[in-house]
């Protein structure tokens, strides 16, 4: 029987989890990693961490740094979109131009937003019956009526069916 023991001890020996140059792999890409992610972590922690500490410091003293703060970048962005005081789709400047209240999105009250009456129309956007026929041109066009002289508006989808090609 010792002989026996013997036989099972020497086939018992430990075995590796995983080969050794498996292990070598992986240890070489770990230490890679923490090689490049750390320096990474320090960069961006700094930037980071400063303009907190900038922010923070200026907010205790009861200014606000303008370069970095939210309010500054939307005042930016917003300066370089024309501005539209009435939001009805033409700008301060074009309703300027045209001689039009840039406060209200209908200047003459007749149905119509300026911005329909000068881009679709083609209407005087300061008269509320540009063709005079004592019909309001927000009328007319809810109507189907041409608000700048006689007949009906085009019905699109009808001239397209009308066509022969």
């Amino acid at each position: 029987m010792p002989a026996q023991e013997k036989n099972l001890e020497e086939e018992e020996e430990p075995k590796e989890s995983l080969p050794s140059r498996k292990r070598l792999f992986i240890i070489i890409i770990v230490v890679l990693a923490i090689i490049v992610l750390v320096p990474l972590g320090l960069i961006y922690g700094r930037k980071f961490f400063s303009k907190n500490a900038a922010n923070s410091t200026n907010n205790q003293n009861g200014s606000q740094s303008g370069v970095n703060s939210p309010a500054a970048n939307y005042s930016v962005m917003m300066a370089n979109i024309a501005k539209d005081t009435d939001s009805d789709g033409l700008s301060d400047e074009e309703e300027k131009k045209l001689g039009i209240d840039i406060s209200k999105d209908d200047t003459d009250s007749d149905g119509l937003s300026d911005f329909d009456e000068v881009k679709k129309y083609m209407t005087d956007p300061k008269k509320s019956d540009t063709d005079g026929d004592g019909y309001s041109d927000g009328d007319e066009v809810a109507r189907g009526f041409n608000p700048k002289g006689e007949g009906k508006l085009l019905d699109l989808n009808r001239a397209i069916s009308n066509q022969s090609f």
